[in-house]
This record gives structure tokens, C-alpha cells and sequence, in this order.
């Protein structure tokens, strides 16, 4: 489990990393703090980079893990081991195991994969709706801002 911990940490990194600073500037220019920021700006697009690898971590995570037969699955397991102190028959009882993961592992694809078509960006013209719609909220800062500013400098000098 630490083994694959150590990936998804880096899966994170590597989707912050992935976020151009200027975006990160952009933000703390409009004088967003550094909680803000990274929940506003930096997270939104870099989940789109991360989900792709976080999701095949998590497969591997539930494929791969020992510790599932210890804590979570252990009906399945003893189902199995019973059929197979019972029956004698090996094969049935590997059949319904890899029936077991192979609707774990599906359930997890299919999960990610719902979410990758929902964060997609859809392409309209030069520009994407996303970096659109995010254009329109720094600009409504900007300008909200600007205001906040004017009635500063007026009660200043009043």
C-alpha cells in the first residue's frame, strides 16, 4: 500500500505541477489567498490532469493489495476456501474470485471513466467553455475589484 501511496502522491504533484504558473500569478494578483487559490484556480484544472493515472493507481490498488483479503474481503475468501475443503474442485472457486476483482475492477473503471467524460473540456472555436466561463469570473473579479478600489479612494478623500 505505501508502495502505491508513493504514486498517487506524485500523481498529485505532477497535476499541480501541470498548472502554469501564470494562473497561479493571475489568481494572487486578484488577491486570492493561498487556501483560495488552490481551491479555486489550481485543483479545478489540475484534477483533469490527475484523474487519468489517480484512477489506474486506485485499479492497481484494489487488484494488487494483500490487505484486502485480510480486512475486506474476507467473505469471499471463505466462501471459496469452504467450497474448495467441501469439494475438492479448485476451479469454481477461482472462477468466483476472478469474478469478484474483475466487478471490482469494472466498478472502478467505470467510475473514472463517468467522471473523465464530465470533467472533459469541450473545444468551441479558439476558445474552450471552460477557459471561457474561468475568462468571464477574473474578469467580474477584476472589475469588482476596481470598484472596491474607486469607493476607497473615495471615502479617502472625502
Amino acid at each position: 500500500m505505501l508502495y502505491t501511496a508513493i504514486f498517487i502522491s506524485e500523481v498529485v504533484r505532477a497535476g499541480i505541477m501541470a498548472v502554469s504558473k501564470g494562473q497561479s500569478e493571475a489568481g494572487l494578483s486578484l488577491g486570492l489567498g493561498r487556501g483560495a487559490l488552490l481551491r479555486l484556480v489550481v485543483l479545478p484544472q489540475a484534477i483533469r490532469v490527475m484523474l487519468p493515472p489517480m484512477g489506474n493507481q486506485y485499479l492497481n490498488l484494489a487488484k494488487n493489495t494483500s490487505l484486502g483479503i485480510a480486512v475486506a474481503y474476507p467473505e469471499i475468501v471463505a466462501v471459496g476456501q469452504t467450497l474448495y475443503n467441501q469439494e475438492g474442485q479448485t476451479l469454481p472457486v477461482f472462477l468466483i474470485w476472478m469474478a469478484f476483482y474483475s466487478t471490482v475492477s469494472l466498478t472502478i473503471s467505470t467510475i473514472i471513466n463517468y467522471y473523465n467524460r464530465k470533467m472533459k473540456i469541450v473545444e468551441i472555436g479558439k476558445h474552450t467553455s471552460e477557459l471561457q466561463s474561468h475568462h468571464d469570473l477574473v474578469c467580474r473579479l477584476l472589475l469588482e475589484k476596481k470598484n472596491k478600489n474607486k469607493q476607497q479612494n473615495k471615502n479617502t478623500k472625502n
